[in-house]
């Protein structure tokens, strides 16, 4: 018969202080790197640039009418009177400045709506304004999160 001496030979495993040690390390670094990213900041940041690039948009498709031997009167005349600059800005929607009946189709597929959510065709919570004495359109975005989105030409 055959013997193996396994002495004083003990299992071998983690004790449960070493299991909380490593779990609570764990955690800390995780909680560090979800501090580090800031999600949370680069969603805000990320809406704001959406923002900046359809006000952007939004000009330039108005000077390509514009351009297109159309007058600002020409614009009013068909979106409804625009509201002057420094007294009062204009909501870009359906039930306010309608772009859609001169940009649509011709300059492009659809007039852009801003990424918060209670905006739809009918408000796309996006203003336009214009300053009559020196001939110039600004458009803004008022629900800008994390700084003034305002752009003129």
């Amino acid at each position: 018969m055959i013997r193996i001496n396994l002495g004083n030979a003990r299992e071998k495993g983690l004790s449960l202080i070493e299991i909380i040690i490593a779990i609570s390390i764990i955690a800390i670094l995780g909680t560090i790197t979800f501090v580090a990213l800031k999600p949370s900041k680069y969603a805000l940041e990320s809406r704001d640039i959406e923002r900046e690039s359809e006000t952007l948009t939004i000009l330039n498709k108005l000077y390509q009418y514009l351009a297109d031997d159309n007058s600002i009167d020409d614009l009013e005349t068909a979106v409804g009177i625009i509201g002057e600059c420094g007294v009062s800005y204009s909501s870009i929607g359906t039930s306010g400045i309608n772009l859609a009946a001169v940009l649509v189709d011709d300059y492009m597929q659809e007039i852009p709506i801003d990424p918060s959510r209670d905006c739809s065709e009918t408000d796309t919570c996006y203003d336009i304004c214009k300053n009559s004495g020196n001939m110039t359109i600004t458009v803004k975005a008022p629900n800008a999160e994390t700084k003034t989105i305002e752009v003129s030409r």
